[in-house]
């Protein structure tokens, strides 16, 4: 016999598991066509050196790993460093050598992808 502490539990537990379910269906090619749209918005960004649309493309969560570092580094002090490179360089090259792979969470909630490409800069220096 199930005590009520036993079934109380029991029940806890299902709803806390029920709830912890994406219901919500993603669309997985939709999702994909979007990622892309970003990617490629990036390049654009880079030879129109529009740090500001960059940054904001890129910033809500934005954490940096440099040289081994990880940080979380203030916007603006992101903007001057873009301003700085952006200005500095001629982009001649900045494309995919192989299609970008993107994969997501099984519930759709986070996705990540990695690039192969080829960046060609002149500096104007």
């Amino acid at each position: 016999m199930i005590s009520t502490k036993q079934l109380s539990i029991s029940i806890f537990l299902l709803l806390l598991f029920a709830s912890c379910v994406n219901k919500q269906p993603f669309d997985l090619e939709k999702e994909k066509k979007q990622i892309l749209k970003l990617h490629n918005a990036q390049r654009a960004h880079h030879f129109k050196k529009d740090s500001i649309a960059f940054l904001n493309q890129l910033y809500q969560h934005f954490i940096s790993i440099n040289k081994g570092i990880i940080s979380h580094p203030k916007k603006e002090e992101t903007l001057a460093r873009y301003n700085g490179y952006f200005s500095a360089v001629e982009f001649v090259k900045w494309d995919d050598v192989t299609e970008p792979i993107i994969k997501f969470l099984d519930d759709g909630s986070m996705a990540y992808t990695i690039v192969d490409k080829i960046v060609t800069v002149t500096y104007k220096n």
